[in-house]
């Protein structure tokens, strides 16, 4: 479709929302600028590098039931963009392991940010930009970053970042997506990032832990497809919520030793040697993980040309990101198009 030099939407959030948002638009026509305070896209569909490594240390991997989103399954794999994982997986209760058998897994590839990358083609993307104000006069939108630097000449704007940071920024302009914002409950998690020299030989890929000790979640980073660095056995471990909402003000070097020796006991109950890593890094996230606060997968003031969308309306999942974003999307079009047949006297 034709480019409309006079449809000018502005996005702020990167993540697999915003991707998905950018992109429907743009088939729409409109003129998307993205902004994200991030050093890259993604969000939570994160890939971490370190010299030859990758961590994917936010969102493991997805799944696809909605018949619209497989399609865009379709499209990253034929893109290269993603494959499916087929990983050994199951449960490990108290150091004895169940597996199971899963074929519905899938994650981006070479790393789960390049799903948002793809998606990110073609589009005004402006990184390392934090939106710290918006305002609407005269029917454009301005956003002014941290800096003081302003973006200015906007028709409609889509807020898709996480629901603590939604509420400040529009309590005056849409109180409604304020307060809803401010009743949602994200959760954090510590992750860590581990790298080995010899493998370490345990009976998964990918497993959930339950029982005693933070870990909830233990993956081979190296098991996925298209991963580089694979002549090290490269893991990442996933702290629960509970254990990371007491302990979230841990420095990132006290987090690794916490996790990293709960790691070593997993190990020794499954009988597996572990050897010290050539690499160990923890990261943080404050708002890992979405409680959905509505049952519409977002919410939009069409009159101003303002929406809201993201995980934490729709669900906890990169499937239901990236239909609240194409939700977002179609609901600013039908805005845009009632207000032009109502200038135009249709």
């Amino acid at each position: 479709m034709t480019r409309d030099a006079d449809w000018k939407v502005a996005i702020i959030g990167a993540g697999i929302a915003g991707a998905s948002a950018g992109q429907a638009l743009k088939r729409q026509g409109a003129s998307v600028t993205v902004l994200d305070k991030g050093r890259g896209p993604g969000g939570r569909c994160a890939t971490r590098r370190q010299n030859a490594l990758r961590f994917d240390h936010g969102a493991q991997y997805f799944t696809a039931r909605d018949s619209r989103f497989r399609d865009q399954v379709a499209a990253w794999v034929k893109a290269g963009a993603a494959d499916r994982w087929r990983p050994r997986i199951g449960v490990l209760h108290d150091g004895v392991y169940s597996p199971s058998q899963r074929n519905d897994l899938w994650v981006g590839t070479p790393g789960m940010n390049d799903l948002a990358h793809n998606l990110l083609e073609g589009l005004d993307v402006r990184l390392n930009t934090q939106v710290q104000a918006v305002d609407h006069r005269s029917g454009k939108w301005t956003l002014t970053q941290v800096s003081g630097e302003d973006h200015i000449g906007f028709d409609q704007l889509l807020v898709t970042v996480p629901a603590p940071q939604v509420q400040p920024l529009l309590h005056q302009l849409y109180p409604e997506a304020s307060e809803t914002a401010k009743s949602a409950s994200m959760l954090p998690c510590w992750s860590l990032m581990l790298a080995f020299k010899n493998p370490v030989d345990l009976p998964f890929d990918a497993s959930k832990v339950e029982g005693v000790g933070p870990i909830s979640w233990l993956a081979r980073n190296s098991s996925k497809p298209a991963r580089t660095g694979n002549e090290l056995d490269c893991w990442v471990v996933q702290a629960d919520h509970d254990w990371s909402r007491k302990n979230i003000e841990l420095t990132c070097l006290e987090a690794t030793e916490k996790l990293l020796g709960d790691f070593a006991r997993i190990c020794k109950q499954c009988s597996a040697l572990i050897s010290t890593p050539v690499h160990a890094a923890a990261h943080r996230w404050r708002y890992a993980l979405a409680t959905p606060q509505a049952t519409r997968q977002c919410m939009i003031d069409g009159a101003i040309g303002l929406a809201v969308a993201g995980d934490w309306l729709a669900g906890g999942r990169i499937e239901n990101a990236w239909l609240s974003g194409l939700a977002a999307a179609q609901a600013l079009a039908s805005a845009r198009l009632e207000k032009v047949n109502a200038s135009a006297g249709v």
